[in-house]
């Protein structure tokens, strides 16, 4: 079974591609993947209105979406399975949108953006494949899935923190986010652990400020740490305060308790008075 043959992929398509909910899935993690892009390269490619290439790009559910989250920016996708392109064009008519049937190193043209979402697990040696793309654009995005243990058998890959180089060639590591494991509803299942990582070049555009330059390499664990410090520092506020009511109700309780026996020690005396007039 090989993962990089044509006719493999055009057998999926033709076939069990969505009764196994494929589209579905990429629709899923090209959303997972665009919400977790950058701020600052998000705003780049707006500004700009980049070119944007969706390679592998099935039957163009992220192709759609890219467009729908940068509309003025001119999308194409580019598969070499013709059944996947053919719905493709079917699916979704748009001027802004075009898709080819095509290896994406036949084809004479560079972008600003290249995406491959989910497509280089496919290969045995992936990085060969992002070097070439790194050459045919700005900036090349990868999502794939992340210390996926035991692979699929499909994935011919293993990526964690060791796979990924810190530059391709003139591109430099810029940005990454591991994405935890989501619940895909069309299958009934938990997506795997997955990562996003950008490569591009040393600095973003000019005109970026110190603080979208100071995101350029930016990890949002240390945001979600100060939401989760932030929590704690809540937590522990009403903490403290439910410690100071539980402080009120225990000296009143305390009180309560000393007035109790200062009433049973006068009723024990009262009647040990009434018994010795007796």
């Amino acid at each position: 079974m090989n993962m990089n043959d044509k006719n493999y992929w055009q057998h999926r398509f033709e076939t069990d591609w969505e009764e196994a909910h494929g589209p579905e899935q990429s629709f899923l993690h090209y959303q997972i993947l665009i919400e977790r892009l950058p701020k600052w390269l998000k705003k780049e490619i707006k500004k700009y209105n980049y070119s944007l290439c969706d390679m592998g790009c099935g039957m163009g559910e992220g192709s759609q979406l890219l467009h729908e989250n940068f509309p003025e920016s001119n999308v194409i996708g580019v598969d070499f399975a013709r059944a996947a392109i053919e719905k493709a064009n079917n699916n979704y008519k748009n001027h802004k949108v075009s898709f080819i049937c095509d290896d994406i190193f036949d084809i004479d043209k560079n972008f600003d953006v290249i995406i491959t979402s989910h497509t280089l697990e496919h290969f045995k040696d992936p990085f060969f494949i992002a070097k070439k793309l790194s050459k045919k654009c700005k900036y090349l995005i990868i999502a794939v899935p992340f210390r996926e243990n035991p692979l699929y058998e499909e994935h011919l890959f293993y990526f964690d923190y060791d796979s990924f180089p810190l530059s391709l060639d003139s591109k430099q590591l810029l940005f990454y986010k591991e994405v935890e494991p989501t619940f895909f509803d069309a299958g009934n299942y938990f997506l795997k652990e997955q990562i996003i990582v950008v490569y591009g070049d040393n600095t973003p555009s000019k005109n970026f400020s110190l603080n979208e330059l100071n995101n350029l390499n930016y990890d949002e664990k240390w945001e979600m740490r100060g939401k989760l410090d932030q929590e704690l520092r809540l937590k522990n506020e009403t903490i403290s305060h439910l410690n100071q009511k539980l402080k009120i109700k225990d000296d009143e309780l305390s009180h309560l308790n000393h007035e109790i026996n200062e009433f049973k020690n006068r009723k024990a005396i009262k009647w040990a008075n009434k018994i010795k007039k007796l």
